[in-house]
Parts: structure tokens; sequence; C-alpha cells
């Protein structure tokens, strides 16, 4: 994950949503 903006982008796993 190349720094999550709020909301999932071009990942893999899913993160958490901030």
């Amino acid at each position: 994950n190349s720094g999550d903006h709020g909301h999932q982008g071009h990942v893999s796993a899913p993160q958490q949503e901030k």
C-alpha cells in the first residue's frame, strides 16, 4: 500500500478505511 489516502487504493489486501 503506497500511502492510504482516506480509502483503499490499489492494494493486494483490504486495509483499514479511515
